[in-house]
C-alpha cells in the first residue's frame, strides 16, 4: 500500500459518500457486503474495492432470484413450463455471475409473458 493509495483512503474516511445505517432498507447481507467495502476502501485496498464491488453486485442479482425461486416453488405448478424451465436452470449446474444474470433474465421473460405471477418489486 503506498502513495498510490491515499486516494483510496480518503474516499473511505469521507463520510459524506457512505450511506449509514441502511438496516431498515437493506437485507443484512448486503449491509455487511457494503460495511466491508468501505473497510477495504480505508485501508487503501484497492484490488479489496473492486473484489468487494463486484460481490455486491452479485448480492444484488441474487437476492430477488432466490426469492423468485422460493414463490415459484411454492406457488406455481411443478409440472408448468415456467418452473421447470427456471428451476431446470437454477439446479443444471454451480451458478456463476452470468448463470445468475441469465436466469434473472429467464423469470422476467415468462413474468412479462404473463406465464407467472411475481411481486413488481422482484421485477422491476
Amino acid at each position: 500500500m503506498g502513495v498510490q493509495n491515499e486516494w483510496l483512503k480518503k474516499l473511505g474516511l469521507d463520510e459524506s459518500i457512505w450511506a449509514f445505517d441502511n438496516s431498515d432498507v437493506f437485507p443484512s447481507v448486503l449491509n455487511a457486503e457494503y460495511r466491508y467495502l468501505r473497510e477495504l476502501a480505508m485501508q487503501g485496498q484497492i484490488y479489496g474495492v473492486m473484489l468487494q464491488a463486484k460481490d455486491i453486485y452479485e448480492t444484488l442479482i441474487k437476492l430477488p432470484v432466490i426469492m423468485a425461486l422460493i414463490i415459484l416453488e411454492n406457488e406455481a405448478d411443478p409440472d408448468s413450463s415456467v418452473y421447470l424451465e427456471v428451476m431446470g436452470k437454477a439446479l443444471a449446474e454451480p451458478l456463476s455471475m452470468g448463470s445468475w444474470d441469465n436466469l434473472a433474465a429467464s423469470i422476467i421473460k415468462k413474468t412479462r409473458k404473463n406465464e407467472t405471477s411475481l411481486p413488481v418489486s422482484l421485477i422491476t
